[in-house]
């Protein structure tokens, strides 16, 4: 999947980040994780757990840029970020 530069300019990014507000008031979102970086399309984290279902344990960006979030990343001891809901 190739990045979209429409995620990025409006009216997009404005949808996404409502979603992200969204998903932040239930839950903890891989987005707001500090250990999380971007290698192309995909998401890793940098402690190395595995945070989606991929074969290297990655998610796709845009599912990240959405406020989705792996069931690993709601409950990390090592979440780096944020505290929106109290966790």
């Amino acid at each position: 999947m190739k990045i979209k530069e429409e995620w990025f300019t409006e009216p997009e990014a404005t949808k996404l980040q409502d979603l992200r507000q969204k998903a932040r008031a239930k839950w903890r979102i891989t987005y707001d994780c500090l250990n999380n970086i971007v290698k192309g399309d995909r998401v890793f984290c940098r402690r190395g757990t595995p945070i989606g279902t991929s074969k290297d344990g990655s998610m796709m960006l845009i599912t990240v840029l959405t406020g989705r979030s792996s069931s690993v990343c709601k409950k990390c001891m090592h979440f780096n970020g944020e505290e929106v809901n109290g966790g």
